[in-house]
């Protein structure tokens, strides 16, 4: 009656809670999510409008250079000095260069203009002057620009429209191609063809004022990119790109929509040039559009957030006040129920915990008198047994809960064990370890044949309801009051060999004190020699490999006896992890006690093979670093070698390795490894070095040099100048 009449109060109560915080929270929402929205696309429509400012910018700076270009082609072609060079039938030596000097005092005068060609159809040849080639002329099919040919065939137009290409130095430049009539027998009309720097108009665009994360797009009226950016690379096509379809499609010249890029939301603003027939785009990062008004929205959050926080302690009060009749009544009830409960369970707990750990401090009659007193479920004068459950991966369970947390999940554990067992007979549990549970129960007839499905399911409620695996050892049968504390040591010593099972085990005791009973394989200790052997030599993998073996030939040991032979391996490994660090001068990461307090924590064969390998992996790399540093210091010390004795005309791999007192194979094929050059090729560099500096520094004769530099034959010197 009392937890009925509790389960209504504690119903009504937050039936009126959740009413109330539901009235409050959904009209908070509905109120302020319009407001947000408003004020994203209030962001969103100032963001594009000043990114239509920066598009337009940007065009006007192509239709700047455009106009540029133009005007300077026409000075180029109404000049007389420069026309020479489109109708002269040949060049001149004075005129030619009078011609170039112009041409190129245009090209240095004008700073966004890279180079300029002028290709004449009678001689076929193009004159040039470049920023970065100089000035000349070149006959068409050797001009240094190969492209240029290609270009003039694909652009005969008679519109001065700029088109991008790639040069043959892989620049980028926008190429504007004035072309004059041309008589029917030539192949090409002479043609004045001006180039300009992408980089230049980069840089303007750049200046404008942009956002770091935005990003400009420059596509011509078929969809291929102009401009170096991040979306694409230049003179890509992406006429079938949504974005691009959609910009080329729009009625109007400029505009903006939201779209997504590699997963990211992007506000895609654009415009268009008349002139030029290019489309400007600028992309910008949703996420960064609301981090610039970042401040507005976080006030806009403040305010809903604060209003919810002063709400919601409203609405408990609303609720206590309703519920205050109710809850004095329940207090009392449910304090008065607590009390005698608690007393009642932590004394027959300690008495449960005193009956298995000591031995037998009740008499039988005293067992029977707590029977009797409805104290215990079990009778100790008939045929009993007990479970012996364990919580799996312990040490992560401890990590993830706080103590008083364990303590409410062990005593689930109690109630789900007790609740199933109690299907077939009374049951009694208790928490008599850290990580246990024991459940006393009477044999009968019914449990004998269910006793095995009704452990699995614990493991599967336990599993399901707390998230946790537990193994459980089924313990041998006891028939005295005597009997209890023998059968629960004995069920503590078989619940260790689920170290040799998987978590979520059943272990019987019966079988494990067989096991223990019938003994074991003899252990082989010079496998073990042949561990520590493996691992002063530096064979880690095989040492993995054999600790593997050996440990796999001892699974259908007792743990006892396991764990004897692993402390054993552990000491020996101790002692060649001392050997190792005195013979190479290091300190390993690994401390005794440390290392046996994590087998001890270990709970499968699989953690403890992965607790050697983690320490063998971390020995290897330990030493592999002390090694290559003595490589290290050795090249250093040979290099010193060769920069001090590079005069000595014997200086050779075989005087270096009696210096440093190796073997000539093995230091060269140490200096390969470390510097990727041969001690022959380094020598001969080194001397090549100290001669060009010697050339350069002094005037001694190219003999003397080359004895200085320890080359006797002055003509093989010179061969390798």
């Amino acid at each position: 009656m009392l937890a009925k009449f509790r389960q209504i109060k504690t119903s009504y109560f937050k039936l009126l809670l959740l009413a109330c915080l539901g009235f409050f929270l959904v009209s908070l929402t509905l109120l302020f999510i319009p407001l947000y929205i408003s004020f994203q696309n209030s962001i969103v429509k100032s963001v594009s409008s000043h990114s239509l400012k920066t598009l337009s910018q940007t065009s006007y700076s192509v239709e700047f250079m455009q106009e540029s270009a133009n005007t300077v082609a026409e000075q180029l072609f109404f000049n007389s000095t420069i026309n020479q060079l489109l109708y002269a039938l040949d060049y001149n030596d004075i005129d030619t260069i009078i011609s170039l000097n112009t041409l190129n005092s245009y090209v240095k005068s004008t700073l966004f203009i890279e180079s300029v060609y002028i290709y004449s159809s009678k001689t076929g040849n193009v004159s040039f002057s470049s920023k970065t080639n100089g000035s000349g002329f070149e006959h068409i099919d050797d001009f240094y620009d190969s492209d240029y040919l290609k270009t003039l065939k694909a652009n005969e137009s008679s519109r001065f429209i700029p088109f991008p290409r790639i040069t043959s130095n892989d620049k980028l430049v926008y190429s504007f191609l004035l072309p004059s009539s041309r008589s029917s027998d030539l192949m090409f009309s002479n043609s004045i063809m001006i180039n300009i720097s992408a980089k230049w108009l980069e840089n303007t665009y750049k200046s404008i004022g942009n956002q770091q994360d935005d990003m400009i797009l420059i596509i011509d009226s078929n969809g291929v990119v102009v401009n170096q950016n991040a979306y694409a690379p230049v003179l890509a096509d992406l006429k079938e790109d949504p974005m691009i379809v959609r910009i080329l499609n729009e009625r109007v010249n400029e505009g903006y929509f939201l779209s997504s890029m590699d997963g990211e939301k992007q506000l895609v603003t654009y415009t268009s040039s008349p002139e030029t027939g290019w489309s400007f785009v600028l992309l910008t990062p949703y996420s960064t559009i609301l981090g610039s008004f970042a401040n507005l929205k976080t006030i806009i959050f403040a305010i809903y957030f604060s209003i919810m926080i002063c709400g919601i302690p409203i609405c408990l009060i609303v609720t206590k006040r309703l519920y205050v009749p109710y809850s004095v009544i329940q207090n009392k009830l449910v304090d008065l129920e607590v009390r005698y409960k608690s007393n009642h369970m932590v004394e027959k707990q300690n008495k449960l915990h005193a009956l298995l750990v000591f031995p037998s401090p009740f008499s039988e009659s005293q067992v029977l008198q707590l029977k009797a007193a409805n104290q215990f479920k079990v009778r100790f004068d008939q045929p009993y047994s007990m479970l012996l459950l364990q919580i799996d991966r312990f040490a992560d369970f401890c990590d993830q809960y706080p103590i008083r947390d364990r303590a409410l999940i062990t005593y689930c554990i109690q109630n789900i064990s007790e609740e199933i067992i109690g299907k077939v007979v009374g049951a009694e549990s208790v928490q008599i370890d850290r990580n246990g549970v024991c459940m006393l129960f009477n044999q009968t007839s019914e449990l004998q044949t269910r006793l095995t499905p009704l452990v699995k399911e614990i493991q599967q409620t336990v599993r399901k309801d707390l998230k946790l695996s537990v193994s459980v050892c089924v313990a041998e049968s006891g028939h005295t009051i005597a009997d209890a504390s023998q059968i629960y040591q004995t069920a503590r010593e078989s619940i260790l060999n689920k170290f040799f099972k998987r978590p979520g085990c059943i272990v019987y005791a019966s079988e494990e004190t067989a096991k223990k009973r019938a003994g074991h394989s003899e252990y082989q200790p010079a496998r073990q020699k042949q561990l520590t052997d493996l691992i002063m030599v530096g064979k880690f993998e095989a040492a993995k490999k054999l600790l593997s073996e050996m440990i796999e030939n001892l699974k259908d040991a007792h743990y006892d006896y396991f764990s004897q032979i692993i402390l054993t391996i552990t000491l020996e490994l101790n002692n060649t992890i001392q050997l190792l660090e005195k013979a190479n001068e290091l300190t390993l990461p690994f401390q005794f006690n440390t290392f046996i307090a994590k087998i001890n924590n270990m709970e499968s064969v699989e953690e403890l093979l992965n607790l050697f390998f983690r320490l063998f992996d971390e020995m290897e790399a330990q030493l592999e670093l002390k090694k290559k540093s003595k490589n290290e210091k050795l090249v250093q010390e040979i290099i010193g070698i060769i920069q001090r004795d590079y005069r000595d005309v014997n200086l050779s791999l075989e005087s270096i390795a009696d210096l440093v007192h190796l073997s000539s194979s093995h230091l060269r094929r140490l200096f390969k490894k470390e510097t990727g050059s041969s001690i022959a090729d380094y020598i001969s560099r080194t001397r090549m070095e100290q001669a060009t500096h010697l050339l350069l520094s002094t005037s001694l004769s190219i003999a003397n040099i080359s004895e200085q530099v320890g080359y006797v034959n002055s003509t093989y010197f010179f061969t390798l100048l």
